[in-house]
């Protein structure tokens, strides 16, 4: 495991400082004594196919992982491919356990670590079927189906100290904030002088919590998914869509995958 994996956890604990994003932080892989069920205890949801990784070599749980994503995710050949190149850049995957303050149970991430000591991505736990079922209810089920098998691996997944991609239970909230937002703007947010309506937005990605966001943008449809947008709160406009060279220039997307390659491949912190 790399050390800036632990230098990030490590940091966010201060020493119990009331400024402590986490007041304990548990490396699962230094606590051998723990049974399944102690960390059970711990983290209610702890899935235990990440307890038994802790049993396996460093490459095994690279080799076990890199399957579980492939077996998962939504199959689309180039995306498939990378997934075997983005796995080849590490050296371990390990778990990590936290507990923010004045909360009585712990949360847990898987943690890549890169081999160049660069950069780690961190994982939450995938949602359920349930999960996810009512997740895409509650967007009249217009979410796109790569972005949805994803949540299956990780409900949460970020690189380094970003916020990520967000959670299911974060997305109805900051979509709501968002659409608020634009809405008491003077100006709503447009695309080449074509306005934007607020609601067609739905945000899935927060850019180290700064107000912008990755958004599908439902009256785009490149394919049979919407694709998505940078939304910028600086100016309350979202990134050109409409150039068919170079999108991703634009940070626009024609499908949620491709926009996972683009934020992957940035591995350097």
């Amino acid at each position: 495991m790399n050390s800036l994996a632990f230098e990030f956890y490590e940091k966010a604990v201060k020493d119990g400082a009331e400024e402590s994003t986490f007041s304990k932080v548990v490396y699962l892989d230094e606590h051998t004594e723990l049974s399944f069920d102690d960390v059970k205890n711990m983290c209610p949801e702890f899935p235990k196919g990440w307890y038994e990784l802790r049993r396996l070599s460093a490459k095994d749980k690279i080799d076990f992982v890199q399957e579980y994503w492939k077996l998962s995710l939504a199959f689309v050949p180039n995306f498939n491919s990378f997934i075997t190149a983005f796995f080849s850049t590490f050296d371990d995957i390990g778990i990590f356990l936290f507990e923010y303050p004045y909360e009585d149970k712990y949360t847990a991430e898987m943690v890549y670590s890169s081999a160049d000591n660069r950069s780690f991505f961190r994982g939450s736990i995938g949602a359920s079927r349930e999960t996810i079922h009512q997740f895409a209810y509650q967007f009249n089920n217009t979410l796109p189906s790569d972005y949805l098998s994803f949540l299956k691996v990780h409900n949460g997944f970020a690189k380094g100290s970003d916020q990520g991609i967000l959670p299911t239970f974060a997305v109805q909230e900051r979509s709501q904030q968002l659409h608020e937002y634009m809405m008491n703007r003077s100006n709503l947010a447009t695309c080449r002088g074509k306005p934007v309506e607020p609601n067609s937005l739905i945000p899935f990605y927060d850019s180290h919590g700064i107000g912008d966001f990755q958004c599908f943008y439902l009256d785009w449809r490149p394919g049979m998914d919407a694709g998505n947008v940078y939304y910028s709160s600086s100016d309350n406009t979202i990134s050109d869509y409409t150039s068919i060279k170079n999108l991703s220039e634009q940070l626009a997307f024609s499908s949620f995958f491709d926009w996972l390659i683009f934020y992957l491949e940035e591995f350097e912190l």
